[in-house]
């Protein structure tokens, strides 16, 4: 047995024997009296805590092992911590006399976490090597005291690029995305951003993938400038309003100024319904009847709320000095192209498992708008989503399956 084992060996006898002298200790354990009274000291000396002896057992320093490790990688590889302040958290939870937390065991421990963690690496490199794994991208800068580069994957937000750089040229970004992407045998499907030039030549020239709009800065725009003016001329229509009463306006003045706010307060819920239906409306199943959508008829719907907003922009003179009811016409194809994507996404996966006619209309009918409320990540997306299926579907019908589906 090694020093370790010796060790709880002496402390479960001491357990479940109580108090011994050192020759009973002997006779139970199997040891020379001399090495139980070695140990019996060791372990006397460190166990000055109630929760000492919680450290003596095997789970107890299987935990410890875990706590350790699990430290050092999040908060020294991770985060960048030093040993040094990893070493006092140690001491502050009074394991120093348990475990080796010194600044120079710490740093060691993290040089052989680093050593295993690339290797592990490599090997996974070379064993996958020629396999291709899709992802679906979205890439956009930062800014701090420099330009930050970052490329992401949308599925599990894993960081492929986080790069300070002086610009956010094209090369730049060529540069960056071809150290990131090459080495780990990556093929983007789509690439996501604010249609920056330098972005959508990236996606278009270099990776060969559709460029998809960015639905947020679709919607900041359009808040920044249309919804800003409607909400400027309300607020200016009341204090003329609130003026006028005040000193005893005519009362033709006053209906005037009321029938004026009326007006845009009709147009304030209609620029907000189309912010909502544009947000919705993107979605592989439209929320209205939960039946299936292709990019064609969501870019019909967009197209349909950019007139409405049109509209309103004539109707009250609307400057958009952005520019932003032009760059959301703009980009209507750009946002809709991601609906036929994934559909192709589904086809593809229903084509691998080879599935009967039957269980592909289930998994593309039902079960997919079913997963979708289930995970739905918004409590209002959840109840929109499920008002929507509500409207074509009984309750008890959301989760049911074909009996087919069961082989």
């Amino acid at each position: 047995m090694n020093l370790l084992q010796r060790e709880r060996t002496v402390f479960q006898a001491l357990s479940g024997l109580g108090k011994l002298s050192f020759r009973r200790l002997a006779q139970a354990t199997g040891l020379s009296k001399s090495s139980v009274a070695r140990l019996y000291h060791r372990l006397t000396k460190r166990n000055q805590h109630p929760e000492s002896a919680l450290w003596e057992t095997e789970a107890g320093q299987k935990w410890l092992r875990l706590l350790v490790l699990a430290a050092i990688f999040v908060f020294a590889l991770e985060g960048g911590l030093g040993c040094e302040r990893l070493s006092r958290f140690f001491h502050l939870l009074r394991l120093e006399n348990h475990i080796g937390v010194s600044p120079t065991a710490l740093r060691s421990l993290r040089t052989q976490m680093e050593e295993k963690i690339l290797a592990y690496q490599q090997q996974h490199q070379l064993c996958h090597q020629e396999q291709t794994v899709e992802i679906c991208a979205a890439a956009d800068e930062t800014f701090f005291e420099q330009v930050v580069l970052v490329m992401l994957d949308l599925a599990s937000g894993y960081i492929f690029i986080e790069q300070f750089t002086d610009n956010r040229q094209y090369e730049t970004w060529q540069q960056q995305v071809q150290q990131a992407l090459a080495p780990m045998g990556l093929k983007v499907k789509y690439l996501v951003s604010d249609r920056a030039k330098a972005l959508v030549k990236l996606a278009l020239n270099d990776l060969g993938v559709p460029s998809i709009a960015d639905l947020f800065h679709v919607l900041l725009e359009l808040s920044r400038s249309i919804g800003w003016e409607l909400n400027t001329l309300l607020g200016r229509l009341h204090k003329q309003l609130k003026r006028a009463s005040e000193q005893s306006a005519p009362p033709e003045l006053i209906e005037q100024l009321e029938a004026s706010q009326q007006v845009l307060l009709d147009s304030l819920e209609s620029y907000q319904k189309c912010r909502r239906d544009i947000s919705l409306v993107l979605h592989p199943f439209a929320i209205s009847d939960s039946q299936t959508q292709t990019t064609k008829e969501v870019k019909a719907s967009l197209s349909s709320s950019a007139q409405t907003l049109e509209a309103l922009r004539q109707t009250h003179q609307l400057r958009d000095r952005r520019n932003s009811l032009q760059k959301f016409k703009g980009q209507i194809s750009a946002l809709a192209a991601v609906i036929d994507l994934w559909w192709d996404w589904v086809n593809s996966c229903l084509n691998l498992a080879e599935c009967s006619p039957s269980i592909r209309e289930w998994a593309c009918a039902t079960a997919s708008p079913s997963y979708l409320l289930a995970t739905a990540t918004s409590t209002d997306e959840k109840s929109r989503f499920e008002a929507g299926l509500s409207n074509s579907w009984p309750p008890s019908f959301l989760f049911r399956r074909p009996t087919s589906c069961y082989r």
